[in-house]
This record gives C-alpha cells, sequence and structure tokens, in this order.
C-alpha cells in the first residue's frame, strides 16, 4: 500500500525521491503502474543523484546498493558508512524538503548519523517519522 501511495504523490509532485535501505524494486515497478519514470540510483551510480526536478520522475535511490545491477552493501564495516555523495545529496535535499519515514527502524547507524547530520543543517524541511510500538525513536 505504501508504494502505491508514494506513487500517487508522487504524481502531483508531492514526492520527488525515494530513499531506501531495502534491495527489492518494488517502488520502481509500482511507479511504472502510475505513469511515472524511476530513476534509478546505487552505490555504483550515485553522481546521477544531481539532477534537476523533471515533471514525471521519481528519484529511487538504493542506499545500500542494488544486488541486480551493482555492488551491495553486506559487512558490518560497509554497513556502518554511508556514501558521501548520498549524504550530501539528503543534506541539500532535507534543507527545504520535508521527509517522510515509512517502514523504517533506524537500526542503520550510518543512516541515522546522515539524518542527524543533515537535520543539524538550517533549513525548513520537516521531518515524519510513521512508526508503531512504544519506542520513539530521537535524532
Amino acid at each position: 500500500m505504501g508504494y502505491h501511495l508514494i506513487s500517487m504523490l508522487s504524481e502531483v509532485n508531492l514526492f520527488k525521491s525515494v530513499w531506501t535501505t531495502n534491495f527489492d524494486n518494488l517502488m520502481v515497478k509500482c511507479a511504472h503502474k502510475y505513469n511515472l519514470q524511476p530513476i534509478e540510483i546505487t552505490i555504483d551510480t550515485s553522481d546521477r543523484i544531481y539532477r534537476g526536478d523533471v515533471a514525471g520522475e521519481l528519484l529511487c535511490i538504493a542506499l545500500h546498493g542494488d544486488y541486480k545491477y551493482g555492488s551491495t552493501k553486506n559487512t558490518s564495516k560497509e554497513l556502518d558508512t554511508q556514501n558521501d555523495t548520498f549524504v550530501n545529496a539528503l543534506r541539500h535535499e532535507l534543507t527545504n524538503r520535508s521527509l517522510i519515514v515509512m517502514g523504517y527502524s533506524g537500526r542503520d547507524a550510518s543512516l541515522m548519523n546522515a539524518l542527524s547530520a543533515a537535520y543539524q543543517t538550517k533549513g525548513s524541511g520537516k521531518l515524519f517519522w510513521c512508526g508503531y510500538g512504544a519506542n520513539a525513536l530521537s535524532l
């Protein structure tokens, strides 16, 4: 359901990018169903992240790589760091855009550090963390 909601909101320009730690391509498949052009960005193609907003495009950033076409992060050491290009782009993106986190536990220290750094930068972007349970996360 979440992939469909993101696609519908992207159709009306409320979402321009999806940042995911998942290895699946469910967001990409769903975007096609809504006549969106998903732009897949992985560790191996991180330079593609710097592009202007184009109507009908949805950036799909695979933070841990893509097992189908390139390298992935698998070891604890690899997962402890985040691609510098992704961290800088995330910081820039969150300066004036809000972030909605869905279905994410926050257990990836490198991503949580990147989010923490991004939200220490001045700007108007807000964070909406959707979750369940009694344990709230804090940045």
